[in-house]
């Protein structure tokens, strides 16, 4: 379809994956970062709704959030979880940039006092 052919194009312009027509789609190191934090934050979305909220999970409304949430938020929600490592899935979480590193080195600090 040209529109997705005029897509590809431009995420490739703006750095965000690599595409050679009749060849395929790479993402790029920043389209990677996109991703993650995308991935992140439906997951993390999808746990507040439902252990917090009492909300079923619903993947509406969790992707609805998902592109949209700050950095802060996302450090906000998985520190009020317990910095989780899985979804309602069993699927891996990512870990943020400064929250879950910082929770495990001071988690690390307190065993060997």
């Amino acid at each position: 379809m040209p529109s997705v052919v005029e897509m590809l194009k431009s995420l490739d312009a703006r750095g965000y994956v690599s595409y050679t027509i009749g060849e395929g789609i790479l993402l790029s190191p920043k389209g990677k970062a996109v991703a993650r934090r995308i991935v992140r934050n439906h997951r993390l979305m999808e746990l507040l709704m439902e252990r917090s909220i009492g909300v079923p999970m619903d993947e509406k409304s969790a992707c609805g959030f998902e592109h949209h949430m700050s950095e802060g938020m996302a450090q906000a929600i998985c520190k009020k979880l317990g910095h989780p490592t899985e979804c309602l899935h069993g699927q891996k979480i990512p870990t943020g940039k400064d929250c879950c590193n910082r929770s495990e080195k001071t988690q690390r600090n307190q065993k060997t006092r």
